[in-house]
C-alpha cells in the first residue's frame, strides 16, 4: 500500500482479507482492510460509495473485536470525515486513535489532512511532521509535510519537501504529481507539464496524473492538449472511476464553469472525497466567485 500506486492499493487489500480469512478474530487485519478501502477511495482508484462504506464496515468490525486499536478508530475517522462529512465525529476519532496511540505515525498523517481542510494549517503542518519523525524513512511522510503546505499556498515550502520525497524514490509517480501540481499553481506550467510527464508511467492506470496534465494545460493556454485529454478521459470513464472533481477542475481551468459546476454537482451526488478540500484546493480558485462555489460548500457541511 505504501507504493501509492492503484495496484499497490488493491494488492494491500487482498493480503489483508487473506489474513483475515486465516484468522477471523484478527483486529489489526480488519483495521489494515479499512486502510486499504480508504486509501482506493482517496486516491480516486473506486467510487466514493463503494470504498468508504466498505472501510467503515471493516473498521467497525476491527473495533468490535478491540476497541483500543488506534488504527481502526484512524480509519473509521477517515470514513466520517471524507465520506460521511461528519467532521465533528471525525476529529473525536482521530483524537481517540492518538490518545490510545501518540506514536501512531499514519494516525497524525491523517489527522494531518483532517486539520487541513478544515483551514487549521499550523496544527496541520506540526502533525505532517510529527508523522514524519515518527516514520522517517517514508516517502509519502515527506509528502505529507509537502501537502500540508501546498494547501496553504506555502508552496515553495512543499516543493522543497516533495524535491526530499523525490530523492529518497524518484520513481515516486506520487511525488511527481504532486511537485507537477505545485509548480502549476506557481503559474510554471513548462516545468509542471515536464513534472507530470514523468509521473503518468509512475502511477499505472491512474486517471488522476493525465487529468493534472490536462488542467495545467487548461491554464497554459493549451486548449487542444487539454481537450484531447478530456476526451480520453471521457473514454476511461466508461470503463474505469474518473472522479467528477478532477473533471471539474479542468472546465474550470479552461473557463467553461457550467461544465464544472454540472461535475461538481455529480461529485455531490458520488459523495466524492476531493469535496471536503473544496475551501483550501487550489485548483478550484477559477470557480471560487462564483455563488454556486459557495452553496456547494454550505451543501458539504462547511459553516459560511
Amino acid at each position: 500500500m505504501n507504493r501509492l500506486t492503484d495496484d499497490g492499493f488493491f494488492k494491500g487489500r487482498d493480503n489483508f482479507q487473506q489474513a483475515i480469512d486465516k484468522d477471523p478474530n484478527y483486529g489489526l487485519a480488519y483495521a489494515g482492510l479499512a486502510d486499504a478501502y480508504n486509501q482506493l477511495g482517496s486516491f480516486d482508484v473506486l467510487p466514493s460509495k463503494e470504498a468508504f462504506p466498505k472501510a467503515r464496515e471493516a473498521a467497525e468490525k476491527a473495533l468490535k473485536l478491540d476497541e483500543g486499536l488506534a488504527e481502526a478508530h484512524s480509519a473509521l475517522a477517515v470514513v466520517k470525515f471524507s465520506y460521511d462529512w461528519d467532521f465533528a465525529a471525525a476529529e473525536r476519532e482521530f483524537q481517540r486513535a492518538l490518545d490510545i496511540n501518540p506514536n501512531y505515525s499514519d494516525g497524525h498523517k491523517l489527522n494531518s489532512f483532517y486539520l487541513t481542510a478544515m483551514g487549521r494549517f499550523d496544527e496541520a503542518v506540526a502533525e505532517a511532521k510529527r508523522a514524519q519523525e515518527l516514520d522517517p524513512l517514508s516517502v509519502e511522510k515527506h509528502a505529507t509535510i509537502g501537502d500540508a503546505f501546498y494547501f496553504q499556498r506555502q508552496y515553495d515550502q512543499a516543493i522543497e519537501q516533495y524535491r526530499k520525497a523525490l530523492e529518497m524514490d524518484s520513481n515516486s509517480g506520487f511525488s511527481h504529481w504532486a511537485l507537477g501540481r505545485t509548480l502549476t499553481a506557481q503559474g510554471k506550467y513548462n516545468a509542471a507539464i515536464e513534472e507530470l510527464k514523468k509521473a503518468i508511467p509512475l502511477s499505472g492506470a491512474s486517471p488522476d496524473e493525465p487529468a493534472e496534465l490536462a488542467r495545467t494545460y487548461a491554464l497554459a493556454g493549451k486548449r487542444d492538449e487539454a481537450l484531447k485529454i478530456v476526451d480520453e478521459l471521457m473514454q476511461t470513464s466508461k470503463h474505469k472511476h474518473v472522479a467528477p472533481t478532477v473533471m471539474a477542475s479542468i472546465y474550470g481551468a479552461l473557463g467553461d464553469k457550467t461544465q464544472a459546476f454540472a461535475f461538481l454537482d455529480k461529485a455531490f451526488d458520488d459523495r466524492d472525497f476531493i469535496l471536503v478540500m473544496l475551501n483550501v484546493e487550489p485548483m478550484f480558485d477559477p470557480l471560487r466567485a462564483d455563488p454556486r462555489f459557495n452553496n456547494l460548500s454550505r451543501r458539504v457541511g462547511f459553516i459560511q
